[in-house]
């Protein structure tokens, strides 16, 4: 059956659109984090951590639960692909390595995990908040040059990596991993962070230059319309892209009620269950379309059903732990 995933849009934007919520969560942990050290004098890290496991651990425990224990003895979710081994493979350590938070370590050793896979996002990002609290407390005076510095040092071990892996599997794991550990992402997002924070003015003008916005906008657009890759620094180069348009949409008094809609800030408060859930819906629709033989039907069926699952999960799931989250505002 024909499809669209040839088309070139469609073979960049699923790592990209992960990598622009590594950007905007970079952008707004840092702002966050600083705030709460200017206005307390110091950062509670028992609170952070709180809040980031009461908003994340339910739904990526859930997913975890079916994808390991229920889904594997259903044929309707089994998915023949080499990209997705038998769950059976090396279960014992995968599971391990997804319950402690390493899914992305987990998928660089021993491929993917059909309706789980999407979780490698999550232990980075986990990975990130492990770290980020302590770094904008250390080094609060110098938080633009050492997020450039960790860049750097991402990339600079990332070309390592790329050399030695031709060499040894060690060194294959260790660069697959390292791909999925995209913290310099989000020390890009931390930089815009700091701008807005700490209000430098200079930076504020450039970046609120309506014709730099505007052409931001437009060059991104059509970057991502014709899968256009920067090579070795493609999701760097989309990262500042995505900082400058997050910083004005956050930030620039021209444009930060665009987005300001109800729908959208629903759409926003069902967001990460819409990530976790939307390969289960993908998998219905999958299923339907082959039955109808028809590849329209899982572009109509999937988008609505991951929308309604999410909307169900925020209200009657997440909702219950998220009340907890208050009381470490």
């Amino acid at each position: 059956m024909p499809n669209i995933s040839h088309v070139p849009f469609f073979k960049i934007i699923g790592k990209l659109g992960v990598i622009l919520f590594f950007v905007l969560s970079g952008f707004l942990i840092t702002s966050l984090l600083l705030q709460e050290k200017d206005k307390h004098g110091k950062i509670s890290y028992r609170d952070f951590y709180m809040r980031r496991i009461l908003r994340i651990w339910p739904v990526y425990f859930l997913i975890l639960l079916l994808g390991f224990f229920v889904f594997p003895h259903f044929s309707f979710w089994i998915i023949p692909s080499p990209m997705f081994p038998p769950v059976e493979d090396n279960l014992y350590i995968k599971l391990i390595l997804y319950i402690i938070i390493l899914p992305n370590l987990s998928v660089a050793l021993f491929k993917e995990v059909p309706m789980v896979s999407q979780s490698w996002s999550l232990g980075t990002e986990e990975q990130f908040y492990l770290l980020w609290p302590h770094f904008i407390d250390k080094f609060r005076k110098f938080l633009i040059p050492g997020m450039i510095c960790i860049v750097v040092f991402y990339l600079a071990v990332k070309l390592l990596l790329g050399k030695l892996a031709i060499y040894d599997l060690f060194w294959q794991h260790l660069s697959n991993f390292w791909s999925l550990f995209n913290i310099d992402c989000m020390a890009i997002g931390g930089v815009f962070g700091v701008i807005y924070f700490d209000n430098h003015h200079k930076i504020k003008s450039i970046l609120f230059n309506r014709l730099l916005f505007l052409a931001i906008v437009v060059f991104t657009l059509i970057f991502l319309v014709f899968g256009v890759n920067f090579g070795f620094l493609h999701y760097e180069i989309y990262s500042i892209f995505f900082g400058v348009i997050i910083f004005n949409l956050a930030c620039n008094e021209r444009y930060k009620n665009l987005l300001e809609y109800k729908p959208l800030n629903y759409l926003g408060n069902i967001s990460y269950g819409m990530y976790m859930y939307h390969l289960i819906a993908l998998q219905i629709g999958i299923q339907c379309g082959i039955y109808l033989k028809s590849n329209l039907v899982i572009y109509i069926i999937t988008i609505p059903l991951t929308i309604l699952f999410s909307s169900i999960s925020y209200e009657y799931f997440e909702k219950y732990f998220l009340k907890f989250k208050r009381s470490h505002v």
